[in-house]
């Protein structure tokens, strides 16, 4: 048998909270507690219960070490009187985590910003560009502090970018860009932090599914302000560039459709936001 035990202040400042018995994996309905006192690092309480026809008591007390509470539970159940062990260390508290922000089966969230003629479409899984140049923004946010990943795919011959703390109706200048290029004639490849780091070297052959992320955070290095960049592809972290103009400071996220030669795919793009 287990207990989950949740005990918080409410609006009052009273504390309260509620157990939940698990038995056997089943789970039951969550007790509110009653007559919760913390004296020290004495804690009691109770909560009623009725199974049948019958409605019982069980009283709580513990001591509380560090993140862990030892006692007894005390209850009277028919005329038999009841007396256990228990124990209860605090759990973890939940990170932050990751966020979709494309369903792989329409643009909600999206918009195409330039070129009325250019084409972004969702096939097998993924928004497809072709056609004249433009953007795709998503319109949640803005975002300061993330980590940021999608996974991505260029023809041969083709460029596109991967903007972030970018505007809400980007141009090609507007924002940070991670650029999209195995072989197009701009020579600046894939995993360029473009106009600040570049890579020269193909790391992802064209028309190759690869996994692009980024993390962003503001931060201060040896006493001045600056924005921390870091890129990774496929799992290789390549490096971590430190803006200290701050140039761009929040924004949104955005793909580039940089000509009409190019012809680029985008699926499963998430964000975890980070404190600031």
């Amino acid at each position: 048998m287990e207990f989950k035990l949740t005990l918080a202040n409410d609006d009052s400042g009273k504390l309260g909270g509620s157990v939940t018995v698990n038995r056997d994996g089943n789970e039951g309905e969550p007790a509110k507690l009653d007559d919760v006192k913390l004296d020290g690092n004495k804690l009691t309480f109770s909560y009623t219960r009725t199974r049948g026809d019958n409605t019982f008591t069980v009283h709580y007390d513990g001591v509380v070490t560090g993140d862990s509470i030892d006692g007894t539970i005390k209850t009277r159940f028919g005329d038999n009187d009841r007396e256990f062990e228990w124990s209860a260390k605090r759990t973890a508290k939940a990170g932050p985590s990751w966020t979709s922000l494309f369903d792989g089966k329409t643009l909600e969230g999206w918009e195409r910003i330039g070129n009325e003629n250019s084409k972004w479409v969702v096939s097998d899984g993924a928004m497809t560009a072709t056609g004249p140049a433009s953007m795709l923004v998503n319109t949640s946010g803005p975002y300061k502090n993330f980590r940021y990943r999608a996974e991505c795919k260029i023809s041969d011959g083709g460029n596109s970018g991967l903007y972030f703390r970018t505007t809400r109706r980007p141009g090609f200048s507007d924002g940070y860009e991670a650029q999209i290029d195995s072989t197009h004639t701009d020579p600046i490849r894939t995993g360029s932090l473009y106009g600040m780091c570049h890579v020269y070297k193909q790391l992802v052959k064209p028309d190759t599914w690869f996994t692009y992320e980024l993390e962003v955070r503001d931060d201060i290095w040896r006493g001045r302000e600056m924005t921390r960049i870091k890129i990774t592809v496929d799992g290789n972290e390549l490096f971590e560039y430190m803006d200290f103009e701050k140039t761009f400071k929040q924004g949104h996220f955005a793909f580039q459709h940089h000509d009409p030669g190019s012809i680029v795919h985008i699926r499963k793009v998430e964000v975890m936001p980070l404190a600031d």
